[in-house]
């Protein structure tokens, strides 16, 4: 997953959960909650939600509440 140019680069923990959640959703037909993103990756539930929260204002995902996590599609780079 490449950071597109014209956009805010993500964390290494974004890129983390960012691939977390695709992998869950491929695994289990449904999004995980904001307390399974934690535990799976070893992180308070603040810090989860903290990481929700920028990955959504990056509009690298789609959240409004639980189980609503959806992976927004890459961005379309900037026609040259």
């Amino acid at each position: 997953m490449v950071d597109d140019p014209g956009q805010e680069p993500l964390t290494e923990r974004e890129r983390a959960m960012l691939a977390d959640i695709v992998l869950f959703c491929a695994e289990h037909g449904f999004s995980p909650t904001v307390r399974e993103l934690a535990e799976r990756l070893e992180m308070s539930r603040g810090t989860a939600h903290r990481t929700l929260v920028a990955l959504k204002r990056k509009k690298r995902v789609s959240w409004s509440g639980s189980r609503t996590v959806r992976k927004l599609p890459d961005p379309k780079p900037a026609p040259a």
